[in-house]
């Protein structure tokens, strides 16, 4: 019987059939007991072998009786009937149907109370029913998805430049005060907020309902736009000059300079816009003729079905710190007279983003009657029961499930592409994504070549893809990635950092500018995706990131802050300290083996030599012996040595600069 009734499964078809003898078989659908008798209740009775009740012959079916298989269809025992499947569906709990066009084919169908909700995915869901019972808090809904707009992540290539050491700095008549610090940069605008989800279509055939189920159809609210980029922090005033003293009176004969101000803070980043709301889905509920008034007539029911509300604008971002100022060139002893440099003020807060343009539109509610014709010609309609995935790459293999598939259908996708398809062994079908699809989401269906029935729709989710990467990234660079179903509003994620994006060249080119690593030093592996604005996720790839140093050197943290000095402190004690002491002992004081002369010669021209410019002696200053400083520091301890100042280190500088 399934094989011969195919997509005819009215009783009124099985009325045209002529009657013909009864076959023996040992399996099959439709099957009957081997008759002893025929009851008058028209309860099937028999023994031993099954036997169907169908039978072909000459290309022409023929039933074997047809009053006993409609009395058993009609009668009031279904266990009796010949059934293909489960028909009567009885809900109890909340039931939550994901598919495109998802269908409901059933005799009975129980809301009582049930909490139907549609999956954000479906479209529309088909209802047809022999029966409805809509008892108490019988309820049909569907799954808002919700989302979140991610932010931007902080950029450092933001920050000001230049950004100054605010150490005081030896006297300069040419430039005594120091110079300001760069202004931080503004921070990008947050990510525009997807717009809300259009609320799934309902369409129901009802042959018997005496009352309706409450329905919950709005449509979804704009998504919140992100939060903006935070600005970048001003940079570092210069530290000033210091003065100069007359060394007799002890008076100040140069003024010392000012320090410089420190660099005003970027703004932050103005909130992104906010998505437009979601459209209401439509309501349409058709029942046989001549039943609608004593469908609707004296019952209560609640349907909501109004477009969604424009989503929130995002939060701006703070502002960057303002730079600190520069240290004056003042000294406690003698030049007064400069100030420290004032600290840069900080950015201004971004402004909120503005709400959704748009609210969603309104669903349309309908009624209609059907004749029985119509109602048999939807039980003839294909249908896709599921599908293997519902997010896929360009070029993926998807299998639909469904109906009776034949090699003449054609798979359509996307409005109009026909797609090359296969039929397997189980009646499912494996049809091949176009590479060039673009992103979002696409429709698929069946069509039926006989007869151009069109199946129900399911839709397909592409996911950006990501092409491998074979160069560096350059932190502060603009770098191109390429893939394909890139939609405009796609964000670059690094290391699951969001930095904002632009498409081009049709969804298959993706520019934005590479933040930096101020933690990082060596060149190391990144994590990259793309995320588009619906929120799918494209395959992640490594790939590898240029260190802007080839050490891990951070300034603010192995870096001395003050200045270059020209006055060195030598002793006997840094002398040992150069050149060790035993061995300084052994020369000094050795007779023998010694030579204490020659030792005590070269230790006068140590001093001179170390005295530095600034009092009278030749260096004119220590940055060899600061760099190894900070380089065997680097490399040992590596710990915070920013806060030790000249005066605590200008020994140990002075024992350094002696062996260089």
């Amino acid at each position: 019987m399934a094989t011969e009734l195919t997509n005819k499964n009215s009783i009124n078809y099985i009325k045209f059939l002529k009657e013909g003898p009864l076959e023996e078989k040992k399996a099959g659908f439709g099957k009957v007991k081997k008759l002893d008798k025929k009851l008058a209740n028209g309860e099937v009775k028999g023994a031993k072998e099954s036997l169907n009740m169908f039978t072909k012959k000459d290309g022409q079916l023929f039933v074997y009786d047809k009053k006993l298989f409609t009395e058993n269809l009609k009668g009031n025992k279904p266990q009796n009937w010949q059934q293909l499947g489960t028909l009567d569906y009885h809900f109890n709990t909340l039931n939550i149907i994901s598919q495109n066009e998802a269908i409901i084919i059933a005799k009975k169908l129980d809301l009582t109370n049930c909490r139907l909700e549609v999956s954000a995915d479906v479209d529309k869901l088909i209802i047809l029913a022999e029966e409805v019972i809509c008892g108490s808090n019988a309820e049909i809904s569907w799954s808002r998805p919700g989302g979140y707009t991610q932010g931007h992540a902080d950029d450092p290539y933001l920050d000001g430049i230049p950004n100054h050491n605010t150490a005081q700095r030896e006297f300069n008549q040419d430039q005594r005060s120091g110079y300001a610090g760069g202004y931080g940069g503004k921070g990008a605008a947050g990510i525009i907020g997807a717009n809300g989800r259009k609320a799934p279509s309902l369409e129901m055939w009802v042959k018997n309902m005496t009352n309706l189920p409450n329905i919950d159809l709005n449509g979804e609210d704009g998504i919140t736009g992100g939060v903006g980029q935070r600005g970048g922090r001003g940079g570092n005033g210069q530290g000033g000059s210091v003065g100069t003293y007359w060394p007799i009176i002890n008076e100040c004969k140069k003024n010392a300079g000012n320090g410089g101000r420190g660099g005003n803070g970027g703004n932050g980043g103005d909130g992104g816009r906010g998505g437009d709301g979601g459209n209401g889905g439509n309501i349409s509920i058709g029942v046989l003729q001549g039943t609608l008034a004593g469908t609707v007539t004296n019952n209560s029911f609640r349907w909501k079905n109004q477009g969604g509300q424009p989503g929130q604008g995002g939060a701006g971002a703070f502002g960057g710190d303002g730079g600190l100022g520069g240290r004056s060139g003042n000294d406690k002893d003698y030049c007064h007279n400069a100030r420290n440099g004032d600290v840069g003020a900080n950015g201004q807060r971004g402004y909120n983003g503005h709400a959704g343009y748009n609210h969603g539109l309104d669903g349309v509610n309908e009624f209609f009657q059907f004749s029985l014709d119509a109602w048999n010609e939807q039980l003839t309609r294909p249908f896709i029961t599921s599908v293997s995935t519902y997010e896929a790459f360009p070029g993926d293999t998807i299998v639909v499930k469904g109906t009776t598939f034949a090699n003449s259908d054609k798979v359509i996708f996307d409005g109009s592409i026909e797609l090359q398809h296969h039929i397997n062994a189980d009646g499912s079908m494996n049809v091949v994504l176009p590479l060039d699809t673009s992103g979002g989401s696409k429709a698929l269906f069946i069509l039926r070549v006989a007869d151009n029935f069109e199946s129900n729709r399911v839709n397909i989710r592409i996911k950006p893809q990501l092409d491998v990467f074979a160069d560096q990234m350059m932190p502060g660079v603009s770098t191109i990635l390429r893939g394909r179903a890139f939609v405009p509003g796609a964000s670059v994620l690094i290391n699951n950092q969001n930095i904002a994006a632009e498409v081009a060249a049709s969804g298959k080119e993706l520019t934005f500018i590479m933040i930096g690593f101020l933690n990082q030093g060596n060149s190391s592996l990144v994590s990259v995706q793309v995320r588009n604005p619906d929120g799918m996720l494209s395959n992640e790839r490594s790939v590898s990131q240029a260190g802007v140093l080839e050490i891990p050197y951070r300034f603010g943290k192995n870096n001395l802050s003050f200045h270059n000095p020209n006055i060195g402190k030598p002793s006997f004690d840094t002398f040992k300290k150069t050149f060790g002491s035993s061995e300084v002992w052994h020369e000094s004081f050795d007779p023998i083996f010694g030579h204490p002369m020659l030792t005590a010669a070269f230790f006068v021209f140590y001093t001179y030599f170390l005295k530095g410019k600034g009092d009278g002696g030749l260096a004119t200053g220590f940055c060899t012996a600061m760099s190894t400083k900070v380089a065997d520091n680097l490399w040992t301890n590596n710990v915070d040595i920013t806060g030790i100042q000249e005066a605590d280190i200008i020994e140990e500088l002075t024992a350094i600069h002696g062996s260089c």
